[in-house]
Formats: C-alpha cells, structure tokens, sequence
C-alpha cells in the first residue's frame, strides 16, 4: 500500500472540480468531488478553494475509520460526512460527485423526485429520491442520505442539490449531469401536459439491454 502512487487519482479528483464549474453544475466552490483509494481511504476537494486553482497536494486524504483527523494541508469538504457515510455503508460506490445544478436543485427545493421520464434512468434506479432536509455538512445529514440511499446511483437532496455514485469519477460524473438532464427534461414535459412515465418493468427491461451495450470484439 506505501508504494501505491496517489498522483493520478488526486488529478481526476481537480479535473471533474473543475469541471462542476465549467458544464455549468456548481458555482463557486459549491460542491464537492470525491473518489476512493481502497477499502478505509479516500480522496476529497478541500472546503472554500476556488477549483481552477487546485494543485495535488491541495486534495485531502481522509481515513474513513478516522475521518474526524485532518491529514494533508487543507481541511477536507464540509460534507466530508455525508461521503464517509456512503463509502462505509455501500462498498459497491467508488466515487461521488455533490451538485448544486439548477433543474435537479429545483426539483430537489420541491421535494419531488425524478421519476422515469427517460429510459436512461435506468443506469441509476427506477427514480431519483429526496432525501429529507438536514443542515450541510452535518452528522444528521449524513445519516438521512444512508436512509435513502441504500440502493440506487443517484439522489437528490432537499433544499440542497444532488448526490450522484458510481465506480469511477467518470460515471458519477456522469450519472451527476444525467440526473440534471433528466430534472430538465421533466421540467419541460410538464408544460406539455406532463410526462410519460416508464414503468419499472420497462426499467428492467433496459437494463437488460444496457448489458450488452459495448463494442464487442469479432
């Protein structure tokens, strides 16, 4: 484990930062990106620094068994709770992307979830739940995410913004822009009278065929 080389993953953690700005998901230093080393570490943006000028050694390690020990140069995310609590309770997750995007914020400051109105939620679960309001960055908060995020790749939280997973970075980016296309796109069927929702059958059935959806080898 001493020999194994942070470097790259710490760069794809200031990449997708930087990136929340620039595809428009976050503004500022709102949220936060994080992504797991093995099975007690992983890495997070550090709390109040612009991203388009984050170095390596600006990324924060944090030891899920000790995650209350600063380690590294800068304090870690203020919802370092809520990513601890993920990667304890859910092994299968090895990467997590916060949001404040507009639509999917929107719907969250509702109350409502995303509901199957494209097939492609199908890549994160049949909707994407609400997790109940709790104060940023809290035990409390973090606790109500595990309530509601024991299955799933995707949640949106109330009066707040969106939690997306995945094995990577790169697809807990992409179920994060996913979840605001989709909050977007119910937005707008709404004003055509309301959308088509799928069925979970229909989900199922999608997800049998996402299986083969690759370039296989001749």
């Amino acid at each position: 484990m001493e020999n194994f080389d942070e470097d790259p993953l710490r760069r794809n953690v200031i990449e997708f930062a930087q990136r929340l700005s620039s595809e428009g998901l976050s503004m500022g230093t709102s949220g936060n990106v994080s992504v797991r080393i093995d099975e007690s570490r992983f890495l997070i943006t550090p709390t109040a620094l612009p991203y388009d000028s984050l170095e390596l050694q600006d990324v924060c390690l944090v030891d899920l068994n000790h995650p209350e020990v600063q380690q590294g140069l800068r304090k870690p995310s203020s919802e370092t709770p809520m990513h601890t609590a993920v990667y304890l309770a859910r092994p299968d997750i090895h990467a997590l992307v916060h949001t404040h995007s507009l639509y999917a914020t929107a719907f969250a400051c509702a109350g409502k979830p995303v509901s199957a109105v494209h097939y492609i939620v199908a890549t994160m679960g049949n909707e994407i739940p609400v997790v109940p309001y709790r104060t940023y960055g809290s035990p409390e908060l973090a606790d109500a995410v595990m309530q509601t995020f024991r299955t799933g790749l995707g949640v949106l939280l109330q009066n707040h913004g969106v939690l997306a997973a995945g094995k990577t970075l790169q697809e807990a980016f992409y179920h994060a822009t996913t979840i605001e296309y989709l909050a977007h796109l119910s937005f707008v069927a709404q004003s055509l009278g309301g959308p088509i929702l799928l069925s979970a059958a229909e989900l199922d059935t999608v997800r049998e065929k996402f299986k083969g959806y690759n370039q296989n080898k001749l």
